[in-house]
């Protein structure tokens, strides 16, 4: 179910949360950990900057 601006209304992956935070103005962010647990729940961490270069030194997966 996608809502307002096309962003879904359950952040239920990076992706959804990379988009929320692009609109809110976050110039980079990385995915730094991704995986599902043992009850079968997706958990990750994602870092975001408004500042760009802020991340280069850290670890995970560029998001764009």
């Amino acid at each position: 179910m996608s809502g307002v601006y096309g962003l879904s209304w359950a952040p239920n992956s990076p992706v959804v949360i990379a988009e929320i935070l692009k609109w809110l103005d976050f110039a980079e962010m990385k995915l730094t950990l991704d995986y599902i647990n043992d009850a079968g729940r997706h958990r990750f961490e994602i870092i975001a900057s408004r500042t760009p270069g802020r991340l280069n030194s850290l670890e995970g997966e560029t998001l764009t």
